[in-house]
């Protein structure tokens, strides 16, 4: 018995989320939260708390982390009555391009260690079984 559906993309979700939280040491809910981003355009720190409340109650330890770390730039400072806003970078784009090409299988997930921290030397050996799934997914897609 087989189930005929339109759409399976979020089949590899499991495999692809793994790629990216250990490639660029991110949790789950930051990856949501970029990619809730991703499309926005400029937005305000209100604009990054409405979404985030729905995953942590610490809006602001997450907005500076993500600032630290690249995903998130200036766009505007505050200047006159105008508060100051942000987009992400081109580091969040090419992560979240990453992850929809993956998992509509327009791109093979990378597998060097350059490109994968699952791969890395001293990973640990869980990492392996998420490396054979993703070996069979980009199998699969070619």
């Amino acid at each position: 018995h087989s189930t005929t559906v339109k759409y399976d993309f979020l089949r590899n979700l499991g495999p692809v989320y793994k790629w990216a939280k250990v490639t660029h040491e991110l949790k789950s809910n930051h990856i949501d939260m970029l990619l809730w981003l991703y499309p926005r355009g400029p937005f305000s720190k209100g604009d990054f708390k409405f979404f985030h409340n729905t995953m942590e109650i610490f809006p602001k330890k997450t907005f500076d982390m993500l600032t630290s770390r690249g995903f998130i730039t200036v766009w505007r400072d505050t200047n006159k009555g105008q508060r100051a806003l942000y987009i992400v970078t081109n580091k969040t784009k090419l992560l979240c391009s990453d992850l929809h090409n993956f998992l509509v299988g327009d791109k093979d997930i990378p597998t060097k260690p350059s490109r994968n921290g699952l791969v890395k030397e001293g990973a640990p050996k869980l990492h392996n079984y998420f490396m054979k799934v993703i070996n069979q997914i980009n199998k699969d897609r070619s």
